[in-house]
C-alpha cells in the first residue's frame, strides 16, 4: 500500500547500516553439540560471528579454553555447562536438563512491545540468546556484553550455533570500559534504539560477570544517552533542518564543493581548533613561524574572530549551526579580513552564516538539495555529516588526507569551572552586560550551572573534579567512535588540547611537542580557494525548485485522496471484495505518486516524526499474533495515519519553498529563526489579547532617582516624556499607553495631554494614579542595584536589568487591570529612543504564542528596546515580593536561580535579536541626567525630525558614523581604594576632596569604597578610622549609590553600622570556606571570626525594615575564580547567592605563575565602556593621567577622555589598552 517505502525509523544521520527489523527471517535452530572441542565447529561459528561483530571474532579464536568446566548433554539435546565460583562451588549456567525450555521462559519474560534493543548480560551457552532472536522475530537489535572470551570459545567449541549467529541484528561486546565499541555495535540501528531499550539480565551470569556489569552499564548509559540526543536533534530539527537548506539554495549553488580538497594534503598534519577553555594554553603557538605553511589549520567558527585578532588566519572554518545566534560569530568582518579563509558549511547551518560571510565558500554535497537539482553524486563531493562543528573540522581534515590530526581546544567538559575559551565570541556577545556586579567570570560559570539537570560529573585529565554535559558527551562517543575506526586504519589523532577529558584512541602530547616532532616537511599546497558562480546557476536552481514545489503540491492530494481510500477501507472492512477493489484504487495512486521525485523522496525525509511513527506501528504489527483479517485492518489503519502526517509533511514542506521562493526573489527576507508554534488558544481567542505601554513618571527624578525635570523641553524641542509617547504612537501593536504616576497633573504636562488622558496620534493614552510611597521605596532599593551597571542592560546587582528600573510590581498590577491589559510592554519616560518596530516584534511574538512569550525583551542598549511582561508574570512578582525579595523581580527570569536553572533567554525566542551595533553601543540612550541630555542633543539633535521614525539600528548606525565624545564632565564610577595591603591608607581629606569633585560633575555618580586585593593579599576598608565619616560626606555631596567592599576582617561594630548609615551595597569578600586556606591564600589571619560577622550580618539585615519587599542594603558574596578553591566554587556560590540575594565570582588580580586558572580576557567593547566610565584612585599621586591629587581627578579625568576621544579608529583599541594600563 502506499507510504510502505516510507517505513522504518529515521535514520541517524541520513544513513542506515543495518535493516530495521519487520523483515521476518526465520531463526536456525542450534546444530549440533560436543562434549569435546571441535575445530569445525569452531570455525563455522567465528565465520559466523565475524559477520557482525568481527573484532570479537578474533578475540575469540586467540584466547585460550577454561578447563575448569563440566560440559553434560541435556534431554533436549542442547549443551549445558557448570563452573566453579569464587567459594569452589559449581554453579550451573543452564539446565541440565531442558536448556531450551528455560531459555524460552527467560524470552518470554522480555517486553519486546516497548523495546527495539536489548542487551544481554552474558552469554553462557547462548540457548536464550537464540529464543531472543526467535521471539522478536527480526524487529529488535539484540547486543550482547560477554567478558569472559575465554568461556565464549569453549562454548563455540562445542555447540553450533552458526546459522543464528550470523543474524544481521546481533552483536557482541566484551569490553565494559571500551565506550567506542559499544558505540559502534549501535551505529545504524539508532532507530530501533529509539524505540526502546531494555537490560536482559542472565541470572547464572550475574555472579560471573560482577563487577564489570556496573563498569559496563555506566558506558552504555553514555552511548545510549547520545544516541537518544541525535535522534530527538533529528526529530526536532527535521523541519528547521530542510528550511535552511532551502534558504541557503543561493549560496549553495555559487558555492564550489570539496571534491579538489580531497587528499589535497595527503601525509600533512591538520590542526583543529575547538572552542574550550584551554585553549588560552596553546593556541599563541599557532603564530609560530612556519606552522600555517606546514600545518593545515582548521577552526571552528567560534574561534574564527579570535584567531584573526591575534594575526592568525585558519585556512578553513567549519560551520553548520541551526541558531541565528551564529551570525554573531562573523559580525564586523570583511573581505580582507577573511582572505585566504574558506568557510566550509554544511546547507542545513542557519542562513544567517553564509549571508555574513564575506570571503569563500565550500560546501559539501547536501542529500535534499542535491535531490532538488538532480546532481550528480559525485559532482560536489560529500563529507561524514558532522554532530558539530568540531566533528565537521576533524572530517575535513582525513577528508584531505591529513594525517596526523591534532586536536586544541577539545576539552568536552567545562575545564577550570570555564564553558569558553578566553576570547570567544560569545564574550563579545556578553559584552553589554559586564560590569562590578557580572564578571565575565560569573558569566561562563552561571552558563554550565544553568544546564544542572543535564551535567554529569567527570575527571579531567589531571584527575579533579569537572562537569561535562550529555551533549558534549555525546560529542565525546562520536569521537571516541570515529578514533577507534581511524585508528584501525592507521591513523594518528594527537590531542593537545591540555585541558579537559581524556579521549579513548589518541596520544597525548602537548601542542608545542607535537609542532616540534611535525614540523618538518614540505610546505601545503591547498586548492586556491574558489570564486562564487552568481547570476544564472541561481536563477536556474530557483526555476528548479519552483517546478519541484508544484510536485509536492501534488503529493499533498494524492496522500489526502489515499487516505479517503483508506478510511473507506477501514470502515467497509468486512466487505473484502470492496477492499479489494479499494487496494487496487491505492496502488494508482501508488504509482502516480513515485513518479513525483524528488518531491516525493524531500516529503518522506521531512517526515521523521511520522516515519517514527510508523515504524512503532510496524513493530506492533509484525510482533502481534493476530489474525489475517485483524493484521490487514492494523495496516491498513496504520497506512491511513501514515498518510495524514506524509499529507501534512508536505503542505509544511511547500510553505517552506514558497518562503524560500520570495526570499530568493528579493521579496521576502530570509527566515532565520524557528517560532514557536502558533499557540492554538491564542488562535481560537474571540479576542486579541491586550497590550499597553506602562510608563512610570516621575516629573522631577528619574527611575534611578537623580533629579531632572521631565517638563523640560529638550531633544527635537519636546519634553523627554513627550519625544517618548510619539515614538511609541508609531507602533501598529500597541492598544494603549498608560503612565503611572503619583502626581497625574505634572505628569500631564510632561506627556503633553490632559490630566483626563488623551491621544498622542494613534495612541490612546491614560494617567493612572498610584501611591507614591512603594514607587518611592522601590525607586532607593533600584538605585543601588543598577548605579553601578546604568549602561548595561542587564548586570545590576543580582542581575537587575534595566528593566526592573521600570517595574514597578503593585502598581503595575492595578493600572493592568484598569486598562483590561494582557500583558505591558515596559518603557521608561525619559526612553526617548526608544524603537517601535521593536515594540511591535514583541507585542506580535506574544500575541502569537502567549504561553511561550511570557516575556520578551532584546539586547538593546539601554533607552531602544522594550521588554514585555505578561500579567500572571507581574502578578506573581508583586504576591511573591515579601517571600522572594532581589529574586522577584526581571533579573532573577533572565538570570541563573540555584534552585530553578534554565538556559539564559538570550539564545531563545523571547529575545528579540539586534545588530551587534545596537547591542555593543556601551552608552545609555536615556535623557536622564544633564549630561545625557547634552550628549543626545550634540550627537541627535542635528537630524531634525527625522528622528521621529529612525529604528535601533539606524541611530547605532549614525552614532557609530559620528562616534559622540565621551562624557569629560567625570567618571561615571569613582573607586577609591582606601587602605592598601603595605598599610598605607588614604587622607582623610583628600578622598573626601575627590569624591565632591566627582560628585560635582555628575549627579550619577556611583562611589565604592574599597581596598586593595593582590593576588596574594587583600587588605581591609574597615581599617581606615574614618571610613565612616567618608561614607557621610559622600552622602552630603549627593553621591547616587555607595558600594562597600570588604571580606569582613575588621570591626565587626563598623562593619554593621554600614547597615544604617546609607550604604546602599556591602559587598563581601569570602576567601575560601576553610580559614586556614584563607589565611594561605592571603597571608592574613581573623578568617574563623570574619566568617561569623558575615554570618550576622545577613541576619541583621533580614531583620530589618525592607523596601517595597526587598532587602536593604543589598550584599554581596564575592568569590575570586582561582586553582585552591575550584572545586569549592559550586556549592559556595550557590549558597551565597541563595543566602545574600546575590553573588559575583571575580577574576584573579592577576595571572599566578604556575597556576591554571587565569583571569579571562575581557572583551573589547566592554573595556571601552569600562574606561570612558570608571575611575580608581589610590593613595599614589600619580596615574597615567597625571598627578591627580595636583590636578584634581577632573582635569586627570579629561586628559584620560581626550586620549580615547582623538584617537583614529584604527587606534581606538590601542588607546583604550594604553588607558587600562594606567587605572591604579
Amino acid at each position: 500500500m502506499l507510504g510502505c517505502g516510507a517505513g522504518g525509523a529515521p535514520e541517524h544521520d541520513r544513513r542506515r547500516r543495518r535493516p530495521m527489523g519487520n523483515q521476518h527471517r526465520t531463526i536456525a535452530p542450534s546444530g549440533e553439540a560436543s562434549l569435546t572441542a571441535d575445530g569445525s565447529i569452531l570455525d563455522r561459528n567465528l565465520a559466523a560471528l565475524a559477520i557482525g561483530s568481527p573484532g570479537v571474532a578474533r578475540l575469540v579464536a586467540q584466547a585460550q579454553s577454561p578447563t575448569d568446566l563440566e560440559w553434560t548433554l541435556a534431554d533436549d539435546g542442547l549443551l549445558s555447562c557448570s563452573v566453579t565460583d569464587g567459594w569452589g562451588r559449581r554453579v550451573a549456567l543452564a539446565s541440565r536438563k531442558r536448556p531450551g525450555d528455560e531459555a524460552k521462559r527467560l524470552a518470554e519474560s522480555v517486553d519486546l512491545e516497548s523495546a527495539g534493543a536489548l542487551v544481554v548480560m552474558g552469554f553462557a551457552l547462548g540457548h536464550h540468546v537464540r529464543e531472543l532472536l526467535v521471539r522478536a522475530k527480526s524487529s529488535a537489535l539484540i547486543v550482547v556484553y560477554e567478558p569472559d572470551v575465554g568461556l565464549l570459545r569453549a562454548v563455540l567449541e562445542r555447540q553450533d550455533h552458526s546459522q543464528w549467529l550470523k543474524d544481521p541484528l546481533l552483536v557482541f561486546l566484551t569490553d565494559p570500559d571500551d565506550a567506542s565499541q559499544i558505540s559502534a555495535a549501535f551505529t545504524g540501528s539508532e532507530g530501533l534504539v529509539s524505540l526502546g531499550l531494555q537490560l536482559v539480565h542472565h541470572p547464572p551470569s550475574a555472579k560471573r560477570l560482577g563487577e564489570t556489569i556496573d563498569r559496563f552499564e555506566g558506558n552504555l548509559a553514555g552511548v545510549v544517552r547520545a544516541i537518544r540526543t541525535n535522534i530527538i536533534t533529528t526529530l526536532m530539527h527535521s523541519d528547521i533542518t530542510m528550511r535552511n537548506e532551502l534558504m541557503n539554495l543561493d549560496h549553495y549553488v555559487e558555492s564550489s564543493g570539496i571534491v579538489e580538497l580531497a587528499g589535497c594534503c595527503q601525509g600533512r598534519p591538520a590542526i583543529v581548533v575547538s572552542a574550550g577553555p584551554s585553549l588560552k594554553r596553546n593556541i599563541h603557538r599557532l603564530k609560530e613561524p612556519g606552522v600555517r605553511d606546514r600545518f593545515v589549520i582548521i577552526a571552528v567558527q567560534t574561534m574564527l574572530k579570535p584567531l584573526l585578532e591575534m594575526g592568525i588566519k585558519p585556512h578553513f572554518v567549519t560551520a553548520l549551526d541551526y541558531h541565528e545566534i551564529s551570525k554573531r560569530f562573523y559580525e564586523g568582518l570583511t573581505a580582507e579580513m577573511v582572505e585566504g579563509v574558506t568557510l566550509v558549511v554544511e546547507a542545513k547551518g542557519n542562513p544567517a552564516i553564509m549571508d555574513a560571510w564575506p570571503g569563500a565558500i565550500r560546501c559539501p554535497r547536501d542529500g535534499c538539495l542535491s535531490q532538488l537539482l538532480e546532481e550528480p553524486e559525485a559532482g560536489r563531493g560529500s563529507i561524514a555529516p558532522g554532530a558539530t562543528v568540531a566533528h565537521l573540522a576533524y572530517y575535513l581534515a582525513r577528508h584531505m588526507h591529513a594525517d596526523p590530526v591534532i586536536l586544541i581546544g577539545q576539552d568536552l567538559a567545562f575545564t577550570d569551572g570555564q564553558y569558553y575559551a578566553s576570547g570567544a565570541a560569545i564574550h563579545t556577545v556578553w559584552s553589554s552586560e559586564l560590569g562590578p556586579f557580572n564578571t565575565l567570570e560569573t558569566m561562563e560559570w552561571q552558563r554550565i550551572a544553568r544546564m544542572r539537570s543535564r551535567l554529569i560529573p567527570a575527571r579531567d585529565h589531571l584527575g579533579r573534579a569537572v562537569y561535562t554535559d550529555e551533549q558534549m558527551h555525546t560529542y565525546l562517543t562520536q569521537f571516541e567512535r570515529d578514533f577507534a575506526a581511524d585508528v584501525q586504519r592507521g591513523l594518528t589523532i594527537i590531542d593537545a588540547t591540555e585541558g579537559g577529558v581524556d579521549k579513548a584512541h589518541t596520544a597525548v602530547m602537548p601542542l608545542a611537542e607535537a609542532l616540534e616532532q611535525l614540523r618538518d616537511g614540505p610546505s601545503l599546497n591547498l586548492p586556491d580557494p574558489p570564486d562564487r558562480r552568481r547570476g544564472k546557476a541561481v536563477r536556474e536552481a530557483v526555476g528548479r525548485l519552483r517546478q519541484v514545489r508544484g510536485d509536492v503540491w501534488k503529493v499533498a492530494e494524492i496522500c489526502r485522496k489515499t487516505e479517503a481510500l483508506m478510511n473507506e477501507m477501514a470502515e467497509h472492512h468486512s466487505d473484502q471484495a470492496r477492499v479489494n477493489r479499494l487496494i487496487g484504487e491505492v496502488e494508482k495512486q501508488k504509482q502516480a505518486i513515485e513518479k513525483l521525485e524528488p518531491a516525493y523522496s524531500l516529503v518522506q525525509d521531512l517526515n521523521q516524526t511520522g516515519t517514527l511513527r510508523r515504524a512503532k506501528a510496524d513493530r506492533l504489527i509484525h510482533l502481534g499474533e493476530e489474525s489475517a483479517l485483524d493484521r490487514q485492518r492494523a495496516q491498513i489503519e496504520r497506512d491511513a495515519d501514515n498518510l495524514r502526517w506524509l499529507g501534512d509533511a508536505a503542505d509544511m514542506l511547500g510553505d517552506m519553498m514558497d518562503s524560500a521562493i520570495r526570499a530568493h526573489d528579493g521579496k521576502a527576507a530570509k527566515i532565520t529563526r524557528e517560532d514557536p508554534p502558533e499557540d492554538p488558544e491564542a488562535e481560537g481567542a474571540n479576542t486579541k489579547q491586550s497590550v499597553w505601554a506602562m510608563i512610570p513618571v516621575d516629573a522631577s527624578v528619574s527611575d534611578l532617582g537623580v533629579a531632572r525635570d521631565l517638563r523640560r523641553p529638550a531633544l527635537l524641542g519636546r519634553t523627554p516624556l513627550r519625544l517618548t509617547l510619539e515614538r511609541l504612537a508609531q507602533t501598529t501593536g500597541l492598544d494603549g499607553v498608560a503612565l503611572i504616576t503619583a502626581e497625574p497633573g505634572e505628569a500631564a504636562k510632561a506627556a503633553g495631554v490632559d490630566p483626563s488622558g488623551g491621544r498622542v496620534g494613534r495612541l490612546t493614552v491614560r494617567i493612572i494614579e498610584v501611591d507614591e510611597n512603594p514607587m518611592r521605596e522601590r525607586r532607593s532599593a533600584v538605585r543601588g542595584a543598577r548605579a553601578f551597571a546604568t549602561r548595561s542592560w542587564r548586570g545590576g546587582v543580582a542581575g537587575w536589568t534595566a528593566f526592573d528600573e521600570l517595574l514597578h510590581p503593585a502598581a503595575t498590577v492595578q493600572t493592568m487591570a484598569k486598562v483590561g491589559a494582557d500583558a505591558v510592554v515596559l518603557v521608561g519616560a525619559d526612553w526617548s529612543l526608544i524603537d517601535p518596530k521593536l515594540c511591535d516584534e514583541a507585542v506580535r511574538r506574544f500575541r502569537a504564542n502567549p504561553r511561550t512569550h511570557r516575556l520578551v525583551f532584546s539586547q538593546a542598549a539601554v533607552g531602544l528596546g522594550p521588554c514585555l511582561i505578561e500579567r500572571s508574570v507581574i502578578e506573581s512578582i508583586a504576591e511573591k515580593l515579601d517571600e522572594a525579595g532581589s529574586f522577584a523581580s526581571i533579573g532573577t527570569l533572565l538570570g541563573y536561580l540555584p534552585v530553578q536553572p534554565s538556559s539564559d533567554p538570550i539564545a531563545g525566542t523571547g529575545c528579540i535579536l539586534v545588530d551587534a551595533a545596537v547591542r555593543d553601543l556601551g552608552a545609555r540612550l536615556t535623557q536622564d541626567t544633564p549630561e545625557r541630555f547634552a550628549m543626545l542633543e550634540t550627537s541627535l539633535g542635528g537630524l531634525g525630525e527625522s528622528l521621529l521614525t529612525m529604528s535601533a539600528s539606524e541611530i547605532a548606525e549614525h552614532l557609530g558614523a559620528h562616534r559622540p565624545r565621551l562624557a569629560e564632565a567625570g567618571p561615571e564610577h569613582l573607586v577609591l581604594e582606601l587602605v592598601g595591603v603595605d598599610g598605607s591608607q588614604v587622607e582623610t581629606d583628600l578622598a573626601i576632596s575627590w569624591i565632591r569633585q566627582a560628585a560635582s560633575a555628575r549627579p550619577d555618580l556611583a562611589l565604592t569604597l574599597t581596598a586593595e586585593r593582590t593576588t596574594h593579599d587583600l587588605a581591609e576598608v574597615l581599617d581606615h578610622p574614618d571610613l565612616l565619616k567618608i561614607i557621610g560626606a559622600a552622602r552630603g555631596a549627593g553621591v547616587l549609590a555607595i558600594h562597600v567592599r570588604t571580606p569582613a576582617l575588621g570591626s565587626e561594630e563598623k562593619l554593621q553600622t554600614l547597615l544604617d548609615i546609607g550604604v546602599d551595597v556591602i559587598s563581601l569578600d569570602y576567601v575560601s570556606e576553610s580559614a586556614d586556606r584563607c589565611e594561605l591564600l592571603t597571608g592574613r589571619q581573623g578568617f574563623d571570626a570574619a566568617h561569623g560577622a558575615i554570618a550576622r550580618l545577613v541576619e541583621a539585615r533580614q531583620s530589618r525594615p525592607r523596601l517595597d519587599g526587598l532587602g536593604w542594603p543589598w550584599l554581596v558574596a564575592r568569590l575570586t575564580r582561582r586553582d585552591a578553591i575550584y572545586e569549592e566554587l559550586e556549592p559556595v556560590y550557590d549558597r551565597w547567592l541563595m543566602t545574600c540575594g546575590a553573588a559575583v565570582i571575580d577574576p584573579l588580580p592577576e595571572p599566578v605563575a604556575g597556576e591554571r586558572i587565569e583571569p579571562i580576557e575581557m572583551p573589547m567593547p566592554a573595556l571601552e565602556r569600562l574606561q570612558g566610565t570608571e575611575l580608581i584612585l589610590t593613595s599614589a599621586k600619580l596615574t597615567h593621567e597625571g598627578d591627580h591629587v595636583r590636578d584634581g581627578i577632573i582635569v586627570a579625568w579629561r586628559r584620560r577622555i581626550e586620549t580615547l576621544n582623538t584617537a583614529e579608529p584604527h587606534q581606538h583599541a590601542e588607546a583604550v589598552a594604553s588607558t587600562a594600563m594606567g587605572l591604579a
